[in-house]
């Protein structure tokens, strides 16, 4: 059976993208869900020459399998520096060298969410423009501000409209599947 898939494209253990996604599948009751720890996946940076002399990475083989067989993605998004991380960004690159149309056909929940108030949105908007280029038209998005004080591991969403809010992208995604 084919699952949504949710991921949050950060290396760090502590990642609260990484905790933004796994609420966001436990809010999802309709439908099978899976929570992948990329950062627990060997994943290279992307190197052109390593891609020449070596092909694909079996780390990127067997991410891509996992990616393209899903129903659909939650994918939450950090930010360095008002961009995407190194980290997602070579993932981008590598399935995009694996397929250049990886995201044609794919419904994404596209999250992000960071300390300050702007909730990693450039990294958001950056990614979303970048999942469009590989064939990608079914995105919705959410970004939540301020996690330390709109977020607990208990509770979720704190904030009343911030809730609102993604409980209607949520059902719009959801809608679409």
């Amino acid at each position: 059976m084919s699952v949504i898939l949710g991921f949050a494209g950060s290396n760090s253990a502590t990642s609260i993208n990484h905790r933004f996604v796994k609420y966001a599948l436990k809010s999802i009751t309709s439908e099978p869900t899976e929570l992948i720890e990329l950062r627990t996946l060997k994943l290279p940076i992307y190197d052109v020459d390593v891609e020449k002399a070596s092909g694909i990475p079996g780390e990127i083989q067997a991410i891509y399998e996992k990616l393209k067989s899903s129903k659909a993605w939650v994918f939450s998004v950090n930010e360095h520096n008002g961009n995407p991380s190194a980290y997602t960004k070579s993932l981008l690159d590598w399935l995009s060298r694996k397929d250049k149309n990886f995201g044609s056909e794919l419904k994404i929940l596209l999250l992000s969410t960071s300390p300050g108030r702007g909730g990693a949105g450039s990294s958001r908007a950056a990614v979303a423009s970048m999942l469009k280029r590989f064939g990608t038209e079914n995105i919705w998005e959410f970004g939540l501000p301020s996690f330390n004080h709109t977020f607990s591991d208990e509770q979720g969403i704190t904030d009343q409209e911030l809730a609102t809010d993604f409980r209607e992208k949520l059902n719009q995604f959801l809608s679409s599947i």
